[in-house]
């Protein structure tokens, strides 16, 4: 059964694979691997910001 969950993370890089196949031509991923790790955790880490995940 699929869970819907908080992104932790150890997910993180798992996140940025993710967003660098959806998004091959997109600027942000062409900032770079370490660019999207910091983007997203500052997300994940953001009291005001939502980051799910569904896990199976």
């Amino acid at each position: 059964m699929m869970e819907i969950k908080k992104i932790s993370i150890h997910d993180l890089k798992a996140v940025v694979k993710v967003h660098k196949d959806s998004f091959k031509d997109f600027f942000l991923t062409k900032l770079g691997d370490d660019f999207l790790l910091l983007y997203y955790d500052c997300i994940r880490k953001d009291t005001n910001a939502i980051l799910l995940g569904i896990y199976d």
